[in-house]
């Protein structure tokens, strides 16, 4: 790692590190509060019969209430693998500057400024369609063809980035391959193992509401018995189901998709060196490993394309 990278190499790991204790804090009190609500209904269901339809609309409240406490950990996740995509491009930088009096104070201000600006212009490119395409111009990364990278960025970059597509169904084949123990990802699976925990937790609140709820629901039209309680119960029901339509698309991206850590180092690589070459006209880059891991995906890409050209 070059030197003038150090200070905010450290800077994000401490990051990374207080992401990791808050996402584990946030599982314990998940896991501690749902530990007391089973003994509630215990002590309420000793002292006498519960009423069924309250026990099964608190159920689904609670299960959305979980839900609701793991899109806030996706978020962290999300921002796990930001400053983990960008301390692995650190990583990799070779950088080298011809150096002078001014140049000096200039890669003294880098660690301080770099990381704000390439985060700010990168959330910019997540609402574009091809938010690198005017970066390209007078690239000249050591080892690595600029219309190869180009390719690969723009791989996971934009609003409709080619890594997501169809990631829904892609997320259904984890969660198999977790349930079978054959998970193949080179990202962190942590996302993985704590979704699957938190929709056990679901699905349990989810199936004590529908046995609870079968005993009490009604739909009969012509006598009216379709109420407004019943409207909500259907209501709460799907938008639990959107909510993990949600988290299985988001699960995918974490993974594999345009949200992996892959995916930010090869979405930072552009804006960093733009920002680089802005400080350092003359600078000369590369990188250390990023570059065969280019060749191997843009082979994999032509034999892809081969395959699918007959």
């Amino acid at each position: 790692m070059e030197l003038s990278n150090f200070k905010e190499y450290r800077f994000l790991r401490t990051e990374l590190q207080n992401l990791k204790n808050c996402i584990t804090n946030y599982m314990g009190f998940v896991l501690g509060g749902s530990g007391l609500s089973f003994i509630a209904f215990q002590l309420l269901s000793n002292k006498g019969p519960l009423n069924t339809e309250y026990v099964a609309q608190i159920s689904l409240i609670l299960s959305i209430v979980i839900s609701l406490v793991l899109s806030i950990i996706f978020y962290k996740f999300n921002s796990h693998n930001r400053y983990a995509g960008y301390c692995k491009l650190l990583n990799q930088e070779h950088i080298n500057i011809k150096t002078t009096a001014e140049s000096l104070d200039l890669i003294r201000d880098i660690d301080i400024e770099s990381w704000e600006i390439c985060v700010n212009r990168l959330r910019h490119s997540d609402f574009e369609d091809k938010p690198f395409k005017n970066l390209y111009e007078g690239y000249h990364i050591t080892d690595v063809i600029t219309q190869d990278l180009q390719i690969s960025v723009e791989y996971y970059s934009g609003r409709n980035n080619a890594a997501d597509k169809h990631r829904f169904w892609k997320g259904i084949l984890l969660i198999f391959e977790l349930i079978v123990g054959r998970v193949n990802t080179r990202s962190w699976q942590f996302p993985l193992f704590v979704t699957g925990i938190f929709a056990i937790l679901v699905l349990i609140y989810l199936i004590a509401s529908l046995y609870f709820y079968s005993h009490v629901y009604t739909f009969d039209l012509e006598q009216g018995t379709f109420n407004a309680s019943n409207i909500a119960y259907i209501a709460l029901f799907l938008l639990l189901l959107r909510i993990w339509y949600t988290f299985i698309c988001k699960l995918f991206s974490l993974l594999k998709g345009g949200a992996s850590v892959d995916a930010f180092c090869w979405k930072f690589l552009p804006i960093r060196y733009s920002f680089l070459r802005h400080k350092f006209p003359y600078i000369k880059y590369s990188l250390i490993t990023l570059s065969d891991g280019l060749k191997e995906f843009e082979e994999q890409r032509r034999m892809k394309e081969k395959l699918l050209n007959g």
